[in-house]
């Protein structure tokens, strides 16, 4: 079977549940199959594949009938520009992410970092790969998002600038002032929880995904903590759920910080905030 075969083959196993993505999924599945790039797919349609190459798709075009996520299977999810390593344990970064780091780009240049509730790492990270002076700190209190952190460390050649910490919020980061502290923290409701789509529900980190009761617990610590770790005209940034963007400027009203600012991701909907102490 040659590559356009197994291409249509897993575009139309695809279809039913993803319909209109399931061609882009399917070139997502065979350039992992491959390990080619998605190009590679485009421009050898005639290139015979492996048995075990098969055999491998169709487990994976199995899998993701089944609602297992597309970052998992193929252990890799793009933000803004680069590449990162994703594996199960770690939430998937969100395209409504980048607006994160978009805003952040639009200001001075900040040189100590801390990324709070890190995941993956995306986040400080990618504000270092940006920011040639910067030292980041990626924490999170999972041992799995440290492993895939670290990993995402050596895949950009950060280690010289950005290290991993473990640590249940602020309670083991260094007594020091940092110029700027980002988090996206988890905040669906837990009686929400039940509602995601089964791929996040059933497959990525309840650890991740649960903000307690009102979805807000863990905003509450981090903007009261933050204010002690903060150099003065310190930027707290934060992502934040849908119609949350009210509470989360309440705490922070309450706590002291000045200049707060909100922006809308690519839906319209208020996502990050960012705010000074």
């Amino acid at each position: 079977m040659v590559i356009k075969e197994l291409l249509a083959m897993t575009n139309q196993a695809l279809t039913t549940l993803y319909g209109s993505d399931s061609l882009k999924e399917s070139y997502h599945l065979l350039s992992y199959v491959l390990d080619e790039e998605k190009s590679y797919v485009l421009t050898h349609q005639d290139q015979f594949v492996s048995k075990e190459q098969i055999l491998k798709l169709e487990k994976m075009i199995e899998k993701r009938n089944q609602h297992y996520p597309l970052a998992y299977l193929t252990e890799k999810v793009d933000f803004m520009a680069y590449e990162f390593h994703v594996e199960e344990g770690v939430l998937i970064p969100r395209a409504d992410s980048e607006i994160m780091i978009e805003q952040l780009l639009t200001l001075e240049p900040k040189k100590q970092i801390l990324d709070l509730c890190c995941g993956s790492g995306v986040l400080g990270i990618t504000y270092a790969l940006y920011f040639h002076e910067s030292n980041v700190i990626l924490s999170d209190i999972s041992e799995k998002c440290i492993e895939v952190s670290e990993m995402n460390i050596d895949k950009h050649h950060l280690n010289d600038r950005v290290r991993t910490l473990k640590s249940d919020l602020f309670s083991a980061v260094p007594e020091v002032k940092f110029d700027l502290i980002m988090s996206n923290p988890p905040y669906i409701r837990t009686d929400e929880i039940n509602t995601l789509m089964e791929s996040v529900r059933d497959h990525e980190p309840l650890l991740a995904l649960d903000g307690g009761s009102d979805g807000l617990s863990f905003y509450r610590e981090i903007i009261k903590k933050a204010k002690s770790h903060l150099n003065e005209k310190g930027i707290l940034a934060l992502e934040i759920g849908i119609n949350q963007k009210e509470d989360v400027f309440a705490l922070l009203m309450q706590q002291g910080y000045k200049d707060i600012l909100s922006f809308k991701d690519y839906n319209k909907i208020d996502r990050i905030i960012i705010a000074y102490y």
